[in-house]
């Protein structure tokens, strides 16, 4: 059975904040984007107040300010992008394509680095560059229909993986 399933929903800001707190504790792509900018953000703001001579405690306590604010800021991000409208989802052994608005967007499942279903009922789509989508279990009309579109879903990822593996394995 390899024919595409489509849905279409709304998530909420709620599923979008859980989503972040997941992928947060659960993967490392998001910490390392923080500390990244944190870095950047730090030796940003030295280099600039290093221009008027010598630094000292307080530009070192500026700097680490703006750091933190920096990384306080990340969360909010998707908050603030955040989209109500109706989006269509439409996954199949390829990978998935979705529209919301006049957004699209396709996603090969290697690009996909895992797909997870949360205690949420929640089923994420977590991309190898952190961005992910959010199915919320309102999507379906009932459970079932959500455990089937999750257990189908995990197995066009899995097929994906499993054949990069072999083509690795007879490539070497």
């Amino acid at each position: 059975m390899d024919e595409a399933l489509t849905i279409e929903y709304a998530s909420s800001r709620r599923d979008v904040w859980q989503a972040y707190w997941y992928a947060w504790r659960h993967g490392s792509v998001l910490k390392k984007s923080q500390a990244t900018v944190a870095v950047m953000v730090l030796v940003a703001v030295l280099l600039v107040r290093s221009g008027a001579g010598r630094l000292g405690l307080h530009d070192l306590l500026m700097a680490l300010l703006y750091a933190v604010l920096s990384v306080v800021w990340m969360p909010l991000w998707p908050l603030l992008r955040f989209k109500k409208a109706t989006r269509m989802l439409r996954v199949d052994a390829q990978g998935f394509i979705t529209n919301i608005g006049h957004l699209s967007a396709v996603k090969a499942w290697p690009d996909v680095e895992r797909v997870v279903k949360v205690p949420s009922g929640n089923v994420l789509i977590i991309g190898r560059n952190a961005n992910m989508m959010i199915i919320p279990p309102r999507a379906f009309a009932v459970a079932a229909e959500a455990d089937q579109f999750y257990a189908r879903v995990q197995a066009w990822h899995a097929e994906t993986l499993t054949q990069a593996a072999k083509d690795s394995h007879t490539r070497r």
